[in-house]
């Protein structure tokens, strides 16, 4: 009997620790996980993860009526559970520069929602400007 395997990355996980800053880069994100005990910060881990290309539905609406939204499709990028992410640096926890690991799906939920804010917040900044170069 033939059994069909399932490909499973095991890779160490990081459970106690909250993501907290993001940046977004050109073909992925930096970001930020911290380990706190009593309010005081004990463990830092700087890391990136590549992203993956998407689409996001923003609700754009120029006035105050609610009749008057329109859904807009912007560029946007998104971490995929169960990515690899690298080790940049870490301060307070034994892990060397160039390791990787995997988030938990607490992590890559609020990655993913720090990076949605993040895009629509460039899409805002963006119709702005274009706002300012027709209005002066």
């Amino acid at each position: 009997m033939n059994a069909i395997t399932q490909e499973t990355v095991l890779a160490p996980v990081f459970l106690d620790f909250v993501l907290t800053e993001v940046q977004v880069e050109e073909n992925g994100a930096i970001f930020t996980l911290e380990y706190r005990f009593k309010h005081v910060l004990d463990a830092r881990i700087e890391c990136f993860i590549p992203l993956m290309q998407s689409t996001q539905t923003y609700i754009h609406n120029d006035g105050l009526d609610p009749q008057d939204d329109v859904d807009v499709e912007i560029d946007s990028m998104f971490a995929p559970d169960n990515s690899l992410a690298t080790i940049l640096c870490a301060d307070g926890v034994i892990a060397k520069e160039g390791q990787q690991f995997m988030l938990t799906s607490d992590q890559v939920f609020k990655l993913n929602q720090l990076l949605e804010e993040h895009f629509e917040y460039a899409y805002e900044r963006k119709l702005e400007r274009r706002a300012e170069e027709i209005y002066g």
